[in-house]
């Protein structure tokens, strides 16, 4: 129901916005470790607004179903298993 290019697309997304979450799970958890040190320096603030950004994708994204959607998901979830 999707095409090689559709999944391609949706693989650089879903990696895109892993990438995103990552880096804010990285700052909230420097944050924990460093606390003192991060807010002796004044960028406490900054970090968690850095933390808590959300996330937006550069470039845009084809008109997919519901449908599709699901089942590159599925297909995205399914080949994330087999590489664990």
């Amino acid at each position: 129901m999707f095409s090689d290019d559709d999944f391609k697309a949706f693989i650089k997304y879903k990696n895109a916005e892993n990438r995103h979450f990552r880096y804010g799970r990285s700052i909230r958890r420097y944050i924990r470790e460093n606390r003192d040190l991060v807010e002796m320096s004044g960028w406490l603030d900054w970090a968690y607004e850095e933390s808590r950004k959300p996330f937006v994708y550069g470039k845009p994204l084809p008109a997919w179903t519901e449908a599709q959607w699901a089942e590159m998901t599925a297909e995205w979830e399914k080949n994330r298993v087999k590489k664990s």
